[in-house]
C-alpha cells in the first residue's frame, strides 16, 4: 500500500507517482454484463454519502448544467461502462472537483481527506498516473479495491475540467453509439490478450495505439455538437 502520513503537517508529503510494478495484476477479457450499471449506481451512492463538497472556491468554475455545485462529479468510464463491449471485470469511476488555482487553496489536503475517506469505503491508494506532460490540472489520482469475493472497482479523481476528464467522458460516449469504434476496440483488446498481454502493463500498453486513436475520434465527434450519452 502506498504510504500516506497520518499526523500533520499533511503538506509535507508529495503524492508518488505509480510504477508498472506497484499496479501490477492479471486481467481477463469477459463480456459485457447488464449488471455493471447497477454497480456502478450502487458504488457512487456509497461514494456519494462520504465524499465532501468542494465549495466556495475561486478557479476555474462551475461546470456548465451541474447548477453552481463543485462536486463531486461521478461518472462510469471504462468498457464497463459500453454495453456490447468486452471488458475486464472491472468497474471504473471518475471522480471529479472543479481545479482550483487560487494560491491560499490547499490541494495537498483536501486530496488527504479524500483519500482517508475512499480508505474507509476499502479503497487502496496506488498513486498518481505517470504523463509525459505533467501539470496540475492534468493529474490522476488512482484508487482500487479488491474484494476477494465481491466486485473489483477503481476510482480515479480527476480534476473535472481537465482534458483528461473531457477525454475519458467523449471516448466512453462514442464507443456507446458507434458500432465500428467498439468493434475495431475489441479487436485491439482481444489481440493484446492473444499475444500474452495478460497482465495490466503489458495489455495497456499493446491497446495504447488503438485507445489513442478512438479517442482523437471521440474529441472531434464530441467537438461536432453531439452531447453526453
Amino acid at each position: 500500500m502506498t504510504a500516506v502520513p497520518n499526523e500533520p503537517p499533511f503538506i509535507e508529503w508529495t503524492p508518488p507517482t505509480y510504477t508498472a510494478a506497484s499496479i501490477a495484476e492479471p486481467i481477463s477479457l469477459k463480456p459485457h454484463h447488464a449488471a455493471y450499471a447497477a454497480l456502478f449506481e450502487e458504488e457512487k451512492s456509497n461514494l456519494l454519502s462520504v465524499l465532501p463538497n468542494r465549495v466556495g472556491l475561486g478557479g476555474v468554475g462551475n461546470r456548465e448544467g451541474d447548477g453552481g455545485r463543485r462536486g463531486p462529479f461521478i461518472e462510469h468510464i471504462g468498457s464497463t461502462a459500453v454495453p456490447g463491449l468486452l471488458a475486464k471485470p472491472v468497474v471504473d469511476i471518475m471522480v471529479g472537483y472543479p481545479y482550483c488555482d487560487d494560491k491560499d487553496d490547499d490541494h495537498s489536503s483536501f486530496l488527504l481527506d479524500i483519500l482517508a475517506i475512499l480508505r474507509t469505503l476499502g479503497y487502496e491508494y496506488m498513486g498518481i498516473a505517470p504523463s509525459p506532460n505533467p501539470t496540475p490540472l492534468n493529474t490522476r489520482h488512482y484508487f482500487r479495491k479488491r474484494p476477494s469475493t465481491t466486485t473489483h472497482y477503481n476510482v480515479h479523481i480527476i480534476w473535472s475540467d481537465s482534458p483528461i476528464w473531457r477525454a475519458n467522458v467523449a471516448f466512453r460516449d462514442f464507443l456507446r453509439v458507434d458500432e465500428g469504434a467498439r468493434r475495431r476496440y475489441a479487436h485491439a483488446k482481444q489481440v493484446a490478450v492473444n499475444m500474452g498481454c495478460v497482465d495490466l502493463h503489458t495489455y495497456s500498453e499493446a491497446k495504447k495505439r488503438m485507445v489513442g486513436l478512438l479517442i482523437e475520434e471521440a474529441l472531434r465527434w464530441r467537438e461536432g455538437g453531439q452531447n453526453s450519452a
